[in-house]
């Protein structure tokens, strides 16, 4: 039997850290990876940001899992 999927909406930083050790099947992101177009609001990424996060989806993700 399946679980009925959870989205989680916030700062992706913040949240990670609630998320438990391979626990997730996938990462669904699309933050604003060093995209420089005017109708943008936020800021790229930073690469320390990026480490962070790339760090977070490893750890958080089974074996098994993907991230896209």
């Amino acid at each position: 039997m399946y679980e009925k999927p959870k989205l989680l909406w916030g700062d992706a930083k913040e949240l990670l850290l609630s998320v438990p050790d391979a626990s997730q099947d996938l990462v669904l992101t699309d933050p604003p990876y060093d995209m420089l177009t005017s109708n943008i609001k936020t800021p790229p990424l930073t690469h320390a940001t990026k480490e962070i996060l790339v760090r977070h989806f490893k750890r958080i993700l089974k074996p098994t899992g993907n991230i896209l």
